[in-house]
C-alpha cells in the first residue's frame, strides 16, 4: 500500500491504478502484473489536443521549408 500512495502523489500517476492481484502466466504478465492504465475522456481529450497544436504548426513549416529548398 506504500507503493500506491507514493505512486499517487506524482502528479503523471494520478490516472494509473496499480493493483498487484494479477495472476502471472508468462513473462508480459510480470512485466505489466503491476500496471493498469485507465485513460479517461479528459486524457484523451488533452492528448489529442496537444497532437492538433503540434501538427498544426510543424505541417506549415515543412511546407514553408520544401518551397524555400524547391526555390532553389
Amino acid at each position: 500500500m506504500a507503493v500506491q500512495k507514493s505512486l499517487l502523489e506524482i502528479p503523471g500517476m494520478r490516472h494509473i491504478d496499480v493493483t498487484a492481484n494479477v495472476h502471472r502466466r508468462s513473462k508480459w504478465d510480470v512485466v505489466f502484473s503491476n500496471i493498469n492504465l485507465k485513460i479517461n475522456a479528459f486524457t484523451l481529450l488533452s492528448w489529442l489536443l496537444a497532437a492538433l497544436l503540434f501538427f498544426a504548426f510543424v505541417i506549415p513549416m515543412i511546407k514553408t521549408l520544401i518551397e524555400t529548398l524547391m526555390s532553389k
